[in-house]
This record gives C-alpha cells, sequence and structure tokens, in this order.
C-alpha cells in the first residue's frame, strides 16, 4: 500500500469493518513515508464529526487554515502547491463529503490522501485497499503476548494463545480485548469461553462479513463479563462524542475513578493524555446496549446540560488573560459541544440558544467561522423564540458572515437584529449591532455610511451607560477613522477605549480588545509620524494577542512593528518580520486589514530600497520560518532596532 503512494496513486482508501486495524496501518504507512513529502504529513481525526458540510472546516481547522473566506476556497489556496499527504481517519461517518475530497485533489495537484473508511469512495482514481488481518506467528500472537503483560499476566506463545489469535480471525481489536482478560484467566480458558462464543457467532446474520461477526461477538463476550454495574457505566458513556474527562464522566454518568480505570484495564476504554474515550466500533456496541437500557434520553439531557454550563461557564473567561486555557478545554469537548447543540435544538431549544451565544467567541477565536454560521442560521430557525433570543441570533450570525466576508449576509442579519433590538429598547445591543454594520460598510467601501453607523452607535452606547459596549464602538470607530484618512479622529477615539478598558476590573479582562485599541493608537502615531510610540504601542498589544494565539492580531502587530523598524533604517529586521506576517496570514487564511496592507506596503517598499531584492527575499524567507511565538520573541527581547540576522526589534 506505501508502494501505491509512493507511486502515481493520489487518493488510497484503506477499507474494512471496524476493528481491523486500519487506523493503526495508516499511521504506520503515514511514518515511513514522512520524508517522501517535502509539506508533511497530517493527521484528520473525523471518528466524531456526523456533518458532512464540516469536513473541509475540520480539514481546514486542522491545517491551522482557518480564516475569513470559505474553507474550500481557504484550503484550495493553501494546498494548491504543496505536496503534502493527509491522513483522514474514519470517513465512513461522513462518506456523503467524499466529492469535497475530490475537489481538494483537483485543486492541489502535489496532495495526497490517505483515508480510512468502512467501504471505498467511489471517486475518480481511487485505490481501494482492503485491510488484511494481522499475521498470526508474526503479529498475531506478539500483539497478544504485549497486551496480557500490560494486564498483569506474562503469557508464553503457546499453542493456546495462537489458536485464540486464530479463532479471531487475527483481527487486532478483538485480539486486545481477549488479552486484556489474560490477568483473570488463563489461556487455556480462554481459548474455551471464546471457541463457546463463536460458534453462536458463526450463525449471525448471513450478510455480515466474518471478521464483523467475530469482532461482534468478542465484544459481546468481554460485555458479558462485566459486572452489573461496570455494563450500566460501559453502556452510559456511549452518551460521549469524541472522548471525556473524568470529571464529565463523574457529573453525567456518575462513574467513579475506580470503575473507569477498570473499564480501561479490559481495553472497553482508552487513554489519551488524560482523557478517556472508546474505539468507534466499540461506542457503537455500547450504544446499543445503551438504548436497551432505555436511559438514553435520560443520559443525553444530562449530557448537554453538563456541555452548556461548560460553554457558559467559559464565555466570560474567553474575554480573560486565562482565554486561552478555556479555548484548549473547549476544542478538546468539541465533539460533545456539538452532540450538545445537536440534542438540545430538538429537545430544549432556549439551551440550544444558550449554547450557540456562549460558544460565539470560541468558534470565532479558533477559526471555525463557518461551522458558526451554521449553528446561527439554525438558531434563526428556532421554532417561536423569544424576540432577544432571536435578535441575538440574527446579531451573533452576523458577526460570523462577517468574518466568512459574506458581507451581503452579514448586513442583511444585521439590519434585522437591529429592527428587533429597536423594537426591545435594547440600546446597547443596538449599539454593539451598528458597530458591526459599520464594518460590513467600511467592507464595501461605503465609508461615509460605515461612519454614521459607527457615530449612531457610539452615541447608543453611551446612552446605555454599558462602559464594556462603549469601548467596543470606540475601538470600532477608531479604526474605520484610520482607514479613512483621519488619524487624529482615530487617536480620540481610541484613547477613551484605552482608558474604559484600563479601568476594567480584573475578571472582565479583554486582552483582545485591548491589543485592538494599542494597534488602532500604534497606526495613527505612525501615520503622524511618531513611530518610538507607535513602537510601544505594538511590544504591549503583541504581548496581550500572543498568550490567546489571536493570529489575527498578531499579523497586524508585526506587520506595524515591521513598518516602525523600517522607517528607523532597520530593514533586515523589518523584512524577516514581514516574512513572518506572510506565515501568519497562510496558516490562519488571513487577509491584511486595508490599513495593515498600506503600513505593510510602505515596510517593504522601505526594505527594498535599504536591502535590494536579494537580500530582502533572504530575509523574508528567514521570517516565514518562525512560528508565531518565536517572531514575537524578536519584538519584546534583546536589544533595540538591530537589523542583523538573528537580532531583535525593539521599535
Amino acid at each position: 500500500m506505501g508502494e501505491l503512494l509512493r507511486g502515481d496513486a493520489r487518493l488510497v482508501t484503506l477499507t474494512g469493518p471496524g476493528g481491523t486495524g486500519k487506523t493503526r496501518l495508516a499511521i504506520q504507512t503515514a511514518h515511513e513515508l514522512a520524508d517522501r513529502f517535502a509539506d508533511g504529513v497530517t493527521f484528520v481525526a473525523l471518528a466524531a464529526l456526523r456533518d458532512p458540510g464540516l469536513v473541509l472546516a475540520e480539514i481546514a481547522v486542522t491545517l491551522e487554515v482557518a480564516g475569513g473566506r470559505d474553507s474550500e476556497s481557504a484550503l484550495a489556496d493553501h494546498l494548491r502547491d504543496r505536496a503534502e499527504l493527509l491522513v483522514i481517519d474514519n470517513f465512513e461517518q461522513v462518506d456523503e463529503a467524499a466529492p469535497a475530497l475530490g475537489f481538494l485533489l483537483s485543486a492541489a495537484p502535489a496532495l495526497k490522501l490517505l483515508v480510512t473508511s468502512r467501504h471505498a469512495l467511489r471517486l475518480y482514481g481511487e485505490h481501494d485497499f482492503p485491510v488484511a488481518p494481522l499475521t498470526l506467528d508474526d503479529e498475531a500472537v506478539p500483539l497478544f503476548l504485549e497486551r496480557a503483560r500490560a494486564s498483569g499476566r506474562s503469557v508464553d506463545a503457546c499453542e493456546d494463545v495462537r489458536e485464540i489469535c486464530r479463532r479471531l480471525d487475527c483481527l487486532p481489536l478483538a485480539i486486545e480485548l481477549a488479552a486484556a482478560r489474560a490477568r483473570e484467566l488463563p489461556p487455556a480458558e480462554l481459548r474455551r469461553l471464546l471457541a463457546d462464543r463463536l460458534e453462536l457467532a458463526s450463525g449471525g446474520p448471513r450478510d455480515a462479513p466474518a471478521r464483523q461477526r467475530t469482532l461482534r461477538a468478542t465484544i459481546e463476550w468481554s460485555y458479558d463479563l462485566l459486572a452489573r454495574d461496570e455494563r450500566r457505566l460501559f453502556a452510559a458513556l456511549a452518551v460521549f462524542s469524541g472522548g471525556f474527562t473524568h470529571a464529565a464522566a463523574e457529573a453525567v454518568a456518575d462513574a467513579s475513578v475506580r470503575a473507569l480505570e477498570a473499564l480501561a484495564a479490559k481495553s472497553l476504554l482508552v487513554d489519551a493524555d488524560g482523557r478517556l474515550g472508546m474505539l468507534e466500533t466499540i461506542r457503537e456496541y455500547a450504544l446499543e446496549r445503551l438504548a436497551e437500557a432505555g436511559d438514553a434520553g435520560a443520559l443525553a439531557r444530562r449530557h448537554a446540560a453538563f456541555f452548556v454550563d461548560l460553554a457558559v461557564q467559559a464565555k466570560p473567561a474567553l474575554r480573560s488573560a486565562d482565554a486561552r486555557t478555556w479555548l484548549e478545554r473547549l476544542e478538546a469537548e468539541h465533539d460533545n459541544l456539538r452532540a450538545a447543540l445537536d440534542w438540545s435544538l430538538t429537545h430544549e431549544p432556549d439551551w440550544f440558544l444558550r449554547l450557540v451565544d456562549a460558544l460565539f467567541l470560541f468558534w470565532s477565536m479558533r477559526g471555525h467561522h463557518r461551522e458558526g454560521l451554521r449553528w446561527y442560521e439554525r438558531a434563526r430557525h428556532v421554532a417561536e423564540p423569544a424576540p432577544r433570543a432571536h435578535a441575538d441570533a440574527l446579531k451573533l450570525g452576523a458577526g460570523f458572515a462577517y468574518q466568512c466576508r459574506d458581507f451581503r449576509l452579514a448586513r442583511s442579519l444585521g439590519e434585522s437584529a437591529l429592527a428587533l433590538y429597536g423594537r426591545l429598547g435594547d440600546t446597547a445591543n443596538q449599539a454593539r449591532t451598528l458597530t458591526l454594520l459599520g464594518l460590513v460598510a467600511t467592507q464595501e467601501g461605503e465609508h461615509a455610511l460605515a461612519r454614521a453607523r459607527l457615530d449612531e452607535g457610539v452615541a447608543l452606547a453611551r446612552a446605555s451607560g454599558d462602559e464594556e459596549v462603549l469601548s467596543f464602538a470606540l475601538t470600532n470607530l477608531g479604526y474605520v477613522a484610520l482607514e479613512t484618512g483621519e488619524p487624529e479622529r482615530a487617536r480620540t477615539a481610541s484613547l477613551e477605549a484605552l482608558d474604559l478598558l484600563r479601568r476594567s476590573p480584573p475578571e472582565r479582562e479583554r486582552p483582545s480588545e485591548l491589543g485592538a485599541v494599542l494597534g488602532n493608537l500604534a497606526c495613527a502615531a505612525l501615520f503622524e509620524g511618531r513611530p518610538q510610540e507607535a513602537g510601544a504601542h505594538l511590544r504591549e498589544s503583541l504581548a496581550l494577542r500572543i498568550p490567546i494565539r489571536d493570529l489575527h492580531g498578531i499579523a497586524s502587530a508585526l506587520t506595524g512593528v515591521a513598518a516602525v523598524a523600517a522607517e528607523e533604517g532597520a530593514h533586515e529586521a523589518a523584512a524577516r518580520l514581514l516574512g513572518a506576517v506572510d506565515a501568519v496570514c497562510e496558516r490562519a487564511d488571513l487577509a491584511l486589514e486595508p490599513v495593515d496592507a498600506e503600513l505593510y506596503a510602505r515596510a517593504a517598499d522601505a526594505a527594498r530600497r535599504g536591502l535590494g531584492e536579494g537580500e530582502l527575499a533572504a530575509a523574508r524567507e528567514e521570517g516565514r520560518a518562525l512560528e508565531p511565538e518565536d517572531a514575537a520573541a524578536l519584538v519584546l527581547g534583546g536589544d533595540p532596532g538591530r537589523g542583523e540576522a538573528g537580532a531583535t526589534v525593539r521599535a
């Protein structure tokens, strides 16, 4: 199979029923082929995804290509000239998205795909590679011995072990489940018990593949050996999607640490970096047991309630200095949050609206713009929502449409939200919506309308008495003033916003917004000829944005520092920083805002005059190799304004 990918094959699909080792083989093959792909190998897990429409978005987020445009365009641009291998796991969950993979292959001539699925994708040029069982003596028996030793019993490669592996069709998952019982049962007893169960399995559905019947029988056998409480917990844990923490298992399924460890010891749970979960084949069986027990509805409710509470708890923290910790926690629970959204949309619409509202910042900051827009589209159509909830859904949906660069939709949703908030007398949210509509008008080149919208938004924010809304409106007014060539007006609005933000209590810190205000002040200072003042603002802005990995803000701040460095004659440092900006923008599919694009062009022209084309290109390539944190380190430490290689730029 590796030979196919070394040759002309661009799409290889590993097929076979669950538990046959497709994922294991894909990872092993990717590791062996890694040096063949100049731009790397990336693993994309789809086991918990159920919406085919989100496959490209999931690939984009995994590749850190998640920005303003739709995922299709972003991926096409990112992958077009890259020699890369994508390993896409568990595609059978979303096989309606197969044409999307065909699109990627046509858009990126050097791209290759290694896909695992229970059946072929039926795409042109596909090579279907059925995964064979392990070889008996070289692979199956050693696997059994290894897993048996891990369970606490040292076992020799005797005839009983060989017969167990043979009767289990040398299926990796079946062998692991059997070997996990070696601590309690000697090989001879395991062989006898399994033989009885597998004899029954041979009479199963005639249309099921033999290996599938064998695996199911082994899972059933392992389940039947559980104690009564262990069976109940095993079934209950199937309510989780994409894994779970000990705390979540305790809250939703009344699980104790000891009970979870017992299931893990029997290979019915897997542990990865402190999170527990089930292999998809085992989870499918557990879901059947859960349905039979009659507890599925109650557990789904508890599951949804837990994750609604988690998202609501995270919402204010995402505006704080602790944002990155919470972003990573929500990312780890993304599949559970999706499951909670699906359940609550049908059963508890009010919970659904609370959840989409709480997740807005997470989706926005982590680049899940297209997914956020899809959920807000559903929120708009919740049966008879309360007027305020409906208005919120329209406003936040407009925000995602703006981030997806669908300005026509953003304007339509925003104007509908504005009208609803007007009828509700909600001046604070009218101000927020007017601010967003001002940004939309700016993007559409309607600067007079943008100024009018933002001025009205600031006036309403003052009338509302909400300082958080006022700082938000002033920040955006400052940015639009920069874009329309009014740096003095931008400085006045931004200084007032800065004062409001500095006065916020610690529990209401908003590093991303504070970083944006400082960026506005830096740009105003640059346009008015005060580069040292600009540099001070930019360093503080960058220091705020790095911990929360605000890539858009990082790109903006690095662009400003490059402009300062170029103005002060540090041309090599400026070129290196411009290369770092290029790397951030490509990774996150970002386009610089017009003000930043103007500063970028100014810095590039100055560096070109100071270095010449050859040295400029070399320094930019150095910068492109930097991670955002490394580029920030060039700015935030070392000697001021030095342009030699490896030096720090302190503007």
